[in-house]
Parts: structure tokens; C-alpha cells; sequence
């Protein structure tokens, strides 16, 4: 997994676009770091139940695990929080909510508009120095985004040029059931185009949906379309019922090869 970790560090520095859109410095001479950018094709998806799977299986190997919601909307009690999971899931360190996510609003809307009702705004900056805190001061990140990919965190930045932002190759989660395969092709088109490094897929089954078929056929059929349109190396996962199975794809591509270990549920 270390090993696999090194050929992961900061590949994706802002493009000119992006750094015409940014009046923020990007990290570009922040320390190198190891991490994910848990992201997906929606919201509500288990996106956190995914991020805190793998949280907890890297604090079995890394003393210092970061947990990260740069921004959060929806957030009525803290306890049932995004954040409030990841910290849980990271053995209650000792560090505030606050720091997992320092920004939080209660309205259940994209950020930007609920910062809006709460006569507030989204700092960019104030994301990348949370970030920077636990880059510095952990071994691997782990950071959840806001809703889907291209969902937007204000109206300069987006769920995809934050992950380009932060150099973090992402994790895909995509929900089990009827359109998915739409759905999860069109988030990994979009990756590529943005040239962002995709650690692999989660096709993820929150509960039993005796009336939606296609759950029993959606991972064959979406492992077929990602291997007739040129995602045949990007590891494909698959959670079903509260458990983990792990089921890889096509790894002919040496870059993609990991400790399958360490994605483990407990």
C-alpha cells in the first residue's frame, strides 16, 4: 500500500483555467500527501458510510489517520453529522468537529445556498487551510465532497476542481439500483476529461429494494460498459447490505494494484 500511496502524491495541479477562476494560492507548494476525495454520482448515496469504511481500515495501519469535510450543508445536530461519523470512524481523535469540518450549514441545499440563507458565504481559503492542517499533521487524508462530482461549492468551484485542487485521486460511490450505469459512466467520462486520477468505484447497495430488478444485474452491466469504453483497469467494488465485497476487475494496469487489504470492512 505505500508503495501504491507514492504514485498517488499531488499529480493534479490547478489547470490555467482553474487558476484564473481561483484568486486563492492552490497547494501547489503544500507538502506532498496520501489520500482519497470520496466522491459520487449524488447525494445521499453513502458516500460517508464508504469513507468511513476505509477510514477505519487504514487506522489499523496508520497512527495518524485525517478525516476531512471541507463543507457541509443539511447539518441540524452535529451528532448525526457527516463529520461527527468520520470522527468516529477514526477512533474519536482529539480534534474538534470543527477541524473535521469548518464549515456547516443547516439547510439542506448545495453550500453556497445555504451559506446564502444563513447570511454567510463559503471561504475557499479557509477549506485549504483545513486541509493543510491535516496534510501536515497525518498520514493519509481521507475527504469527503459535497453531493456529486460536479456539484458546487460556490459558484467559482465545483466537488471535481477541488479534488484537482487538492492533488487526491478520487473514489466514485454510485448507488445500486435502476440507472446507476448511467449514472457511474458519466462521472468516470467526466474524471477523464478532467484528468483527475480515479482510485476506483464503489457500486453501493444501502438497502434491500425487493422491487428494483436491475440490483442483481448492474454491476456485470456497468463492469461490461466500463470495459468497452476504456475504464477496464479502475477497480470496481461492491457493498451490499452493510457489507463489504470486494470484487475486482480487469488490474491489468500496474498502476491500479493494491494491498486490496487495507479496503477491508470490520
Amino acid at each position: 500500500m505505500r508503495n501504491l500511496l507514492r504514485s498517488y502524491e499531488q499529480k493534479h495541479a490547478p489547470t490555467q483555467s482553474q487558476n484564473r477562476k481561483m484568486t486563492q494560492k492552490p497547494l501547489s507548494n503544500q507538502p506532498k500527501n496520501r489520500g482519497f476525495f470520496i466522491t459520487g454520482s449524488d447525494t445521499e448515496i453513502g458516500k460517508t458510510f464508504v469513507a468511513c469504511a476505509i477510514v477505519r481500515s487504514l487506522c489499523e495501519k496508520y497512527s495518524r489517520v485525517g478525516i476531512y469535510k471541507p463543507v457541509a450543508s443539511g447539518v441540524v445536530e452535529l451528532e448525526s453529522s457527516d463529520a461527527y461519523q468520520l470522527w468516529l470512524a477514526a477512533g474519536r481523535p482529539d480534534q474538534p468537529l470543527s477541524r473535521v469540518c469548518p464549515q456547516s450549514f443547516t439547510n439542506p441545499l448545495a453550500p453556497s445556498i445555504a451559506a446564502l440563507m444563513e447570511k454567510s458565504s463559503i471561504d475557499i481559503q479557509v477549506i485549504l487551510d483545513g486541509y493543510e492542517y491535516w496534510i501536515t499533521n497525518t498520514e493519509f487524508t481521507v475527504v469527503e465532497g459535497a453531493g456529486g462530482l460536479l456539484s458546487p461549492i460556490t459558484e467559482r468551484l465545483n466537488n471535481a476542481e477541488l479534488a484537482a485542487m487538492l492533488g487526491l485521486p478520487i473514489v466514485v460511490v454510485v448507488p445500486n439500483r435502476l440507472g446507476c450505469v448511467n449514472q457511474a459512466m458519466m462521472v468516470l467520462e467526466v474524471s477523464r476529461a478532467r484528468s483527475l486520477d480515479i482510485f476506483g468505484l464503489v457500486l453501493n447497495q444501502r438497502q434491500v429494494d425487493s422491487n428494483d430488478m436491475s440490483i442483481e444485474t448492474n454491476y456485470s452491466l456497468l463492469r461490461s460498459a466500463m470495459n468497452q469504453n476504456g475504464f477496464a483497469a479502475i477497480p470496481t467494488y461492491a457493498f451490499k447490505y452493510l457489507q463489504l465485497h470486494l470484487v475486482l476487475g480487469d488490474l491489468q494496469n500496474e498502476k491500479y494494484q493494491r494491498d486490496v487489504q487495507t479496503l477491508k470492512l470490520q
